[in-house]
């Protein structure tokens, strides 16, 4: 019993449940979609309130799969190293097509000064 238990945990620290979805043909493009809109809420939250982006990222990696977050903290180096949010999502797959193009209109400068 013990043994399953401490299997079982290792198994659930490898693989998530959106692991698992993201293998089946359809469920596994809703799935990434769902999961991805849950951490673009989750970082837009946490910066609204002063956290700054790449500590969001960080803060965030608990909760997407295994998959995703180590995709997350490759996006999270490269911001950190100075490279744009756009261009570190979309160079770690974490960027869907519509949030690319609104990530991309975010970071211009000319876009805040419009606001």
């Amino acid at each position: 019993v013990i043994g399953a238990i401490i299997g079982w945990r290792a198994l659930r620290e490898k693989f998530s449940i959106s692991d698992v979805l993201a293998k089946l043909p359809w469920v596994g493009q809703r799935a990434r979609t769902y999961e991805l809109s849950r951490l673009y809420m989750t970082v837009g939250l946490l910066l609204s309130g002063g956290i700054t982006l790449v500590r969001a990222l960080q803060m965030v990696e608990a909760t997407v799969g295994a998959g995703t977050r180590a995709q997350l903290q490759l996006a999270a180096q490269r911001i950190a190293s100075g490279e744009t949010f756009s261009a570190a999502m979309q160079a770690n797959h974490l960027a869907e097509p519509v949030a690319l193009r609104l990530f991309t209109w975010a970071s211009a400068p000319a876009t805040w000064a419009k606001c």
